[in-house]
């Protein structure tokens, strides 16, 4: 028996369409895509959660024995967990709360020795 191949969060959301669907559930990945028409809770509900993490959705429906057996019919591979070794720089992390708390939410602009700051500098 081969053993059971690994894809990452990355491999899988390549996996969305309807003619090409991957969910995850419990850290396993399975291939959806013959299944999405007899779903019976609508094709919509698997488009929903494709290429993505599916735990919590599959969970809090309350899935039965019979769902759980097809499920695992449809295993593709094992998640393989990454590290994210680069973070995404930090402008793009807090620039929006920057903006929302200093500039859409501030009725006046921020003051510095008295004077009107432009909001983009006001932290400094």
């Amino acid at each position: 028996m081969s053993e059971m191949q690994e894809m990452t969060f990355s491999d899988v959301a390549e996996h969305s369409s309807k003619k090409d669907l991957f969910i995850v559930v419990h850290d396993k990945i399975y291939d959806a895509t013959q299944f999405v028409d007899e779903h019976p809770g609508g094709e919509e509900v698997l488009l929903d959660v494709g290429g993505q993490d599916a735990t919590e959705a599959f969970e809090d429906v309350g899935h039965s024995d019979e769902a759980r057996q097809i499920l695992d019919g449809m295993e593709k591979a094992k998640l393989k967990r990454v590290v994210n070794a680069s973070p995404p720089p930090p402008s793009s992390l807090f620039l929006p709360i920057f903006l929302s708390s200093t500039f859409l939410l501030s009725p006046q602009p921020p003051l510095r020795h008295g004077k009107a700051l432009s909001p983009l500098f006001a932290h400094v």
